[in-house]
C-alpha cells in the first residue's frame, strides 16, 4: 500500500501536488465542516476523480497508426471533460458497443452501410440521443460525444421544464461527427475507456 502511494507521489508534479494540499485545508479546516460533511465531501471528490478514463493514451494505442479494416468502418467515439459525471453508452443499432468516460474514447469497428449511432446513460428510462450515419469501408469516423447543456436550463422554466428534464427524449449526452483533423488534436491527451 505504501509503495502506490509513492508511485502516484512522484507522477505529480510539486504544483500539482501543492494545488491539492491547498484544496485539502480549504475544505477540512477553512470551512469548517463537521466531521460527517468533510468524509462525505472527501468520498464525493474520490468518487469524481474515479470518473475518468484510465487506459492508455490515444497515441499509445495501435488506433493513432493503425488504418481500419478495409472490409469495416471504424468509429472512434471521445468525450473530453463536461458537466455530467456520468458515463455515456454507446450503441451501434441498438448493440451496446461501451461506455465512455471524462476524457476518454472508445473504438468500434462495424460493417458499412447505414447505422444508428445512440448515446445514453445506461438505467435511465428514457433519453437516447441518435444520430443515423452512412459507413464506408476502409475509413474512419470521429464522433464526440458531450454534455447536451440545454438541460441545464430546464428548471429555470419551474415545475414544467423540470419535469422534463425527465422525460427529455433526447437525453443527457449529443454526438457529433467531426473531422479527422478537428478530432485528433482533441484526442492527443485522451485515454482509453476501459
Amino acid at each position: 500500500m505504501q509503495g502506490d502511494r509513492v508511485g502516484v507521489a512522484t507522477a505529480l508534479s510539486p504544483a500539482t501536488v501543492g494545488h491539492f494540499k491547498f484544496l485539502f485545508h480549504l475544505l477540512f479546516v477553512g470551512l469548517g465542516l463537521s466531521a460527517p460533511m468533510r468524509s462525505f465531501v472527501f468520498v464525493l471528490l474520490f468518487s469524481l476523480c474515479a470518473c475518468s478514463a484510465s487506459g492508455p493514451k490515444f497515441q499509445d494505442t495501435p488506433f493513432a497508426a493503425q488504418p481500419a479494416p478495409q472490409d469495416k468502418a471504424r468509429l472512434i467515439f471521445y468525450r473530453e471533460f463536461d458537466a455530467n459525471f456520468r458515463s455515456v453508452t454507446l450503441g451501434i443499432d441498438d448493440s451496446i458497443i461501451g461506455a465512455l468516460a471524462h476524457r476518454g474514447f472508445v473504438v468500434a469497428d462495424t460493417a458499412p452501410g447505414d447505422h444508428k449511432i445512440s448515446a445514453w446513460v445506461r438505467y435511465t428510462p428514457v433519453g437516447k440521443y441518435v444520430i443515423g450515419m452512412d459507413l464506408k469501408a476502409g475509413e474512419s469516423y470521429y464522433i464526440r460525444a458531450s454534455h447536451r447543456s440545454q438541460r441545464m436550463l430546464y428548471p429555470l422554466f419551474g415545475a414544467a421544464g423540470t419535469a422534463f428534464f425527465f422525460v427529455d427524449p433526447e437525453g443527457e449526452f449529443r454526438l457529433e461527427p467531426l473531422t479527422a483533423t478537428q478530432a485528433l488534436q482533441d484526442l492527443e491527451n485522451l485515454k482509453l475507456s476501459e
